[in-house]
């Protein structure tokens, strides 16, 4: 809940009331920061205009009391701005403002922002997305401004239109370059608030965010490194694809020509058809060759900087590519005979792990444990040791655990805690797993691999083939999680983004030869087949369908200390395990290790189900939940789900049989009397 530290009287407050104090924090973050000469203001039609007065004490109170929305213009001189703005215009996208996947492309630009050491707020917009306010302790070029803020973008993987960073052009100008001030009185529903960064709920006391703000102010000579780092246009630099002034960066020079068609003069943009020197990007294209590649036309000038790819690719355009010879491409004759005898492929954890390299998705609630679980896999795989009793000692060899969910830090706790626990006592993991995650130190190629969209997907599978092919392979591979992974503007709930996703990492698996393991999420409901794991991930029903094996992790009513792991797949036949994670008298939704339980022995059966007394399967899914029934009411998931457990491993066992009782009923008969082991 939002504080009233926050709010200020509304349009019916009385004139003489004393401005509230978040008016001068308001005051003294805009004004001196803002445009001497203008202001973004409403007129009384509602219509937003400039106007060559700048802005007030007046016009932050009315603005706070929701009498007259006011905006700001960040542009201080001519060159300079005291602070910049990136807009977030999701509904354009398709994306909830409020959903998971906008809320990702906000976390992650802050990541990045952080990682460039500069700190960003972010604010919901009024209508369509999100706000990401900077703050500058003094002037700085606009020019350095936008070259920042646009790479991270672009790194971020956010399409970039005109309006999306302020200031929005590198000369500033008071016509356009206005934003609308956040905390406006008149909005509802947190918007127009500063969120805190972990939730992106409106943070509680707005005055503090503002507080903060002033305090944490950017450094103007950061900008201006960052920039000048962008900047360079050196061969191997990684200048931007042209500068304001309306011409491109040129990389060839005279002495050194482009190496296709040995241009090197500098001409204005748009002119001429050959490339020149141009560079777009960094440096994969000349400028000219990436416009025609985009918007092909009758002169195509397909060539890269080598000339090869250019001139098959342009005999392509110009006659179509070639027919394709199935038999060729496909397995027949001795090529299919050859397959037949390759050594037959055997489980590295055999009814949990496919027997070949595929991908696997482990779904589970929050705090069920399933990251845990996955991180006890990779340090039994990463040593070559058994990762519980009487199962078999895994591969050994290197694993890649990359978390967009977990900062470094916090994985590599749980992997020591775990590590503390283990009954093997081998050591020595660190050496074999890779950990990427948040972190500060993380560099830049390494915060791109936090984003798996394709590029960095294939980025990835090379990365993985090049340590196969030096001899020191990545056999488990353990990406966590699939919502935070997936790229700007792809939603979980559609199949056919979520397929060809989930296809590139299949692949991914396939040709890299590594069991890649995907972490997911369970949704929040109780419907029927929810605790079958191929049914329990949420979002689009391709996700369980295009992971060969699906491992759903569940706690075990009435059972703290236990988890539940129900398995399914195209070559792993169904089955649950019901695993202890803590010893008897250990603190209660402890996890430090995972063993298998016996499943009878957590339960008093002649308590739960006495001999020869028919229970219906309800009251026994209450009884197991160790609460009293409640009329009207129905037990939890949970309890209904491990009550069919316990029932099914019963019946397997020749202990009990069910039947339909009165009403239709499903009742359940426990018949002998011995618990079977």
């Amino acid at each position: 809940m939002v504080t009233t530290a926050q709010h200020t009287p509304g349009p019916d407050s009385t004139a003489s009331a004393s401005p509230p104090p978040i008016v001068g924090l308001l005051a003294e973050l805009f004004l001196p920061r803002s445009s001497p000469t203008h202001a973004l203001v409403t007129g009384a039609d509602g219509e937003p205009f400039t106007r060559s007065t700048p802005l007030s004490h007046a016009d932050l109170l009315a603005h706070l009391r929701g009498e007259r929305r006011c905006g700001a213009i960040p542009c201080t001189d001519s060159t300079r701005v005291g602070w910049a703005a990136i807009d977030f215009d999701t509904g354009k996208h398709g994306l909830d403002p409020e959903g998971a996947a906008a809320h990702a492309v906000v976390a992650r630009t802050l990541e990045a922002l952080g990682a460039s050491e500069l700190v960003g707020w972010p604010e919901r917009s009024k209508s369509k997305g999100w706000h990401i306010w900077l703050f500058f302790s003094g002037p700085v070029e606009a020019r350095a401004v936008r070259r920042v803020l646009l790479d991270v973008l672009r790194e971020v993987g956010w399409p970039i239109a005109a309006d999306t960073v302020t200031p929005r052009s590198d000369t500033c100008s008071n016509a356009g370059n206005g934003v609308w001030l956040p905390l406006f009185g008149g909005d509802e529903g947190g918007r127009t608030c500063f969120a805190a960064c972990e939730s992106f709920e409106p943070a509680d006391d707005q005055a503090a965010v503002l507080r903060a703000i002033l305090a944490n102010l950017n450094d103007p000579e950061r900008v201006r490194e960052l920039a000048e780092a962008l900047a360079d246009p050196s061969p191997g630099g990684n200048g931007c694809a042209h500068d304001s002034d309306g011409e491109r960066p040129q990389r060839y020079t005279a002495e050194h020509p482009c190496p296709v068609c040995n241009g090197f003069e500098r001409m204005p943009r748009g002119e001429g058809t050959r490339c020149h020197g141009y560079l777009f990007g960094r440096g994969a294209y000349c400028a000219r060759v990436e416009s025609e590649r985009r918007h092909p036309s009758a002169d195509l000038w397909w060539h890269r900087l080598d000339g090869e790819a250019g001139r098959e690719r342009q005999a392509e355009a110009e006659n179509g590519p070639p027919p394709l010879d199935l038999g060729a491409l496909g397995f027949t004759g001795e090529r299919l005979r050859a397959i037949r005898s390759r050594p037959v492929s055997v489980s590295p954890l055999p009814g949990i792990l496919d027997p070949e390299p595929h991908l696997h998705l482990a779904a589970g609630r929050q705090k069920s444990g399933k990251t845990r679980f996955m991180l006890a896999l990779a340090r039994a795989w990463a040593l070559g040791v058994a990762p519980w009793p009487k199962a078999p000692a895994l591969p050994g060899g290197r694993v890649l655990v990359l978390s967009r969910e977990q900062p470094v830090t916090r994985l590599d706790a749980m992997l020591r805690h775990l590590d503390e626990h283990a009954a093997d006592g081998a050591t020595g993991w660190e050496d074999r797993v890779v950990l990427l995650g948040r972190d500060p130190e993380l560099s830049k190629a390494g915060r791109r691999l936090l984003t798996l969209d394709a590029s960095v997907i294939d980025e990835l599978r090379c990365a993985l083939l090049g340590a196969r092919a030096a001899g020191d392979p990545f056999g488990l591979v353990v990406l966590d999680s699939l919502s935070r992974l997936l790229p700007p503007g792809m939603d979980e709930n559609d199949n056919g983004e979520v397929s060809q996703w989930l296809d590139a990492l299949e692949a991914l698996a396939i040709e890299a030869a590594a069991w890649v393991v995907l972490v997911h999420h369970v949704g929040h409901t109780d419907a029927p087949g929810r605790g079958e794991a191929r049914s329990a991930g949420r979002g689009a029903s391709a996700i369980g369908a295009c992971a060969q094996v699906t491992l759903l992790l569940e706690r075990v009513a009435g059972q703290p200390n236990q988890r539940r792991l129900a398995v399914d797949g195209n070559t792993v036949l169904p089955r649950e395990w019901i695993f202890d994670t803590a010893e008897p008298d250990a603190e209660p939704g402890m996890v430090d290790f995972f063993r298998p339980a016996d499943p009878f022995a957590a339960y008093d059966l002649d308590v739960l189900l006495p001999i020869a007394e028919p229970v219906s399967l309800s009251e026994l899914a209450w009884r197991v939940s160790g609460e009293t029934r409640k009329p009207g009411k129905r037990p939890s998931g949970a309890a209904q789900r491990e009550a069919r457990r316990l029932v099914g491993a019963l019946q397997r066992a020749g202990h009990a049989e069910t039947y339909e009782g009165e009403r239709g009923a499903d009742m359940v008969l426990r018949t002998r009397p011995e618990v079977p082991r």
